[in-house]
């Protein structure tokens, strides 16, 4: 046609006509080149898109693809000057630009989901997301599959998920360091006393800071919306620790209200002979205790010592038993007190020497002055058969000395 239009230009100047401008031959010219640059670009871009569609998922080169993706929006742009402009208008073109558009907003998304943190249930959460099925696992997997699923239209979801998983990972990260922390070789330390093992208290203070420092992280944890894929293990460690913690006080308590008591009910003949019932109900906690000590030093595993079913029961029936025992033993104390008012200035423990000693003066001689203020102690000496048991006089805290007008007998 240009070759049909240049011989009728030249009759045009034979025939000296007015030359003809061809406007329509040239705008044709014009839209044909722009055409075959943008069909160039679309089959070059397009040839490009294929071949990392088959790119296997784990050559994935993440940082790679978004230099490409940099290269080829130049490529897209260079073909706009001013002479041909017009292909920004084209369909195809305006397709070709929400591809390239639509795999950049892909690319970060690729880059995250190649987070280590995706496991098959993120996955599966991904497919969900997309109303599509993919196969992270099968072994063709490739980035055709991914661009399939359009991630673009759910670019906020997808980041959500891969944030949830992270979030999720470092969620198992603590629990685990939780359950290792009790595993067997976190183990309460047992000590002799007398005839049996009793607890070193000394001991659980490492043992009680782990509880209260972790019992706020599984709070913590729990109380995440990401933390739902744990949320069984979570409350049973919870309930774990709160056993763990509760047991522990109680087991302290019963010890010490024990060793307190053990000497008065088991030794002292006074106590045992005036309050036989409550010498039986403290005998009978005595062997379940020991029992028990022996137990948990045969399994002193914190998770297994303090869990073990009814441990808690057991010990707060203990407490129970004790403070009957106990109350028995103060309203004992209480009439004594009665008898003699001086008793008062005594402690529950210094009165309890006393009444255990009864035949042992040199004991009782020590707490003389707590009873009496000006008096230091007694003078004992030894008479016939009875050593010990004879006062010859009291002296004062000053020193002085009062002889007795006659020795006298307890």
């Amino acid at each position: 046609m240009e070759e049909k239009a240049k011989q009728l230009q030249v009759l045009e100047q034979l025939f000296e006509l007015q030359r003809t401008k061809q406007k329509e031959l040239v705008d044709c010219k014009n839209e044909l080149v722009q055409l075959k640059q943008m069909w160039d670009l679309i089959s070059i871009i397009d040839g490009q898109f294929e071949s990392w569609k088959e790119t296997l998922w784990d050559n994935i080169d993440a940082d790679e693809l978004e230099m490409l993706l940099k290269n080829m929006k130049s490529t897209q742009t260079n073909p706009v000057l001013p002479q041909n402009k017009d292909i920004k208008n084209f369909k195809a073109f305006m397709g070709l630009n929400d591809r390239v558009k639509n795999m950049d907003v892909i690319r970060p998304l690729i880059q995250q989901l190649h987070s280590q943190f995706m496991q098959p249930r993120h996955w599966k959460k991904l497919n969900g997301i997309c109303g599509k099925i993919v196969n992270r696992n099968d072994p063709k997997f490739c980035l055709r599959d991914i661009i399939n699923l359009e991630l673009y239209k759910f670019a906020e979801d997808v980041n959500e998920l891969v944030e949830g998983a992270q979030k999720e990972a470092s969620i198992e990260k603590k629990l685990n360091i939780i359950i290792k922390t009790w595993d067997e070789s976190t183990v309460l330390t047992f000590k002799e006393y007398k005839d049996t093992k009793i607890l070193d208290t000394g001991a659980l203070e490492e043992i009680v800071e782990n509880v209260d420092l972790q019992s706020m992280d599984l709070m913590s944890m729990n109380a995440s919306k990401d933390s739902e894929e744990f949320k069984d293990q979570l409350l049973k460690w919870q309930k774990t620790l709160k056993t763990i913690d509760q047991v522990l006080v109680l087991w302290v308590k019963v010890q010490k209200n024990w060793m307190r008591l053990e000497p008065i009910f088991l030794a002292s003949e006074d106590i045992r002979a005036q309050l036989p019932e409550d010498t039986k109900r403290f005998e009978k906690v005595d062997a379940e205790w020991k029992a028990l000590m022996a137990d948990g030093s045969d399994d002193p595993g914190v998770v297994a010592a303090t869990n073990t079913e009814g441990r808690d029961k057991i010990l707060e029936e203990f407490i129970s038993e004790i403070d009957l025992c106990e109350k028995a033993l103060n309203e004992y104390l209480e009439q004594k007190k009665k008898i003699f008012p001086r008793f008062y200035f005594l402690s529950n423990q210094s009165l309890l020497d006393i009444l255990s000693n009864g035949n042992n003066p040199e004991k009782v001689n020590e707490y003389i002055t707590d009873c009496f203020d000006g008096m230091k102690n007694m003078k004992f000496v030894e008479e016939g058969s009875r050593p010990y048991r004879v006062a010859q006089g009291m002296f004062a805290k000053d020193g002085e000395y009062v002889q007795f007008n006659s020795n006298f007998h307890i």
